[in-house]
């Protein structure tokens, strides 16, 4: 859902969001789509436990990134 928003807030064009992101272009509409339809409710259980894991490793890396800058 971090990579949606970030895909709205963007000033770069969603392919090359994708490309940072480490994401095919369609994987990132497909999710916006989904999310788009259902909310913060696009993933449930064990996605959602996955996703915020993943979430998690994701701002991990970019504090560090950034902490580098």
């Amino acid at each position: 859902m971090k990579a949606v928003l970030l895909m709205e807030e963007a000033k770069k064009p969603p392919a090359e969001l994708a490309r940072e992101l480490v994401l095919r272009r369609d994987q990132l509409d497909k999710l916006k789509e989904k999310t788009d339809k259902h909310g913060s409710n696009v993933f449930s259980g064990a996605e959602r436990r996955l996703a915020t894991s993943a979430e998690a490793e994701e701002d991990a890396r970019l504090k560090q990134e950034i902490g580098k800058g």
